[in-house]
C-alpha cells in the first residue's frame, strides 16, 4: 500500500504543538470518551460522537468530526507522513507515523484531553516555509483537525 501524507493541526490554534513534538504523537479528542481503536464504520463511530457530544446538534459539523475520527483511526497507517503546522502557521513539522494502530488513553478521556494517539517519529523541521513555496498552498487555511494531502508528500512541491 502506498504512504499517504496527512495534514494534521496541533488543537485549536496549534496550543498543543510543543507537547505533540515532544511526547511524539498527534491526537485527537473531539468530546470522545470511548475507545474507538478498533471501529471501522463510521455508523459506530457517530454513535459514540453523539453519546459524548448529546448538545451537538449541527449536522455539518456532526459528519465532519465524524469523517476526521475515521480518517484518523482507520484510513490512516504505520509509515504514512504527517506535516503539522505550528502556532503561526508558516512552519511545518514533518514526522512518520510508527508501527502499530491508534491508542486510547482513558486517562486522556476523562481530562477532555487527546485520548486516541498515534506514535509518530519527528524528523525534518521545516523553518518558515512561505505559503507561496507548497504547490497546496490552502493546506495553512484548512480549518479543520486533519486532512489527506492528495497525491503525498510529493505533490506538495517540497
Amino acid at each position: 500500500m502506498a504512504q499517504k501524507a496527512w495534514f494534521v493541526r496541533a488543537g485549536k490554534r496549534a496550543k498543543e504543538f510543543k507537547r505533540f513534538q515532544q511526547e511524539g504523537l498527534i491526537g485527537i479528542g473531539f468530546g470522545l470518551k470511548t475507545d474507538l481503536t478498533n471501529v471501522t464504520d463510521p455508523s459506530d463511530i457517530e454513535v459514540a460522537y453523539r453519546e459524548s457530544n448529546p448538545s451537538q446538534d449541527h449536522m455539518r459539523t456532526i459528519t465532519q468530526h465524524i469523517d476526521e475520527i475515521f480518517l484518523f483511526l482507520v484510513e490512516m497507517q504505520s509509515g504514512d507522513h504527517v506535516l503539522m503546522p505550528s502556532r503561526d502557521s508558516t512552519r511545518l513539522l514533518l514526522g512518520t507515523v510508527e508501527e502499530g494502530p491508534a491508542l486510547f488513553d482513558p486517562a486522556r478521556a476523562e481530562d477532555g484531553d487527546y485520548p486516541h494517539y498515534r506514535r509518530v517519529r519527528w524528523g525534518l523541521w521545516m523553518q518558515d516555509v512561505p505559503k507561496g513555496k507548497l504547490v497546496d498552498a490552502e493546506l495553512f487555511y484548512y480549518p479543520y483537525t486533519i486532512k489527506e494531502i492528495s497525491g503525498g508528500l510529493g505533490s506538495l512541491g517540497l
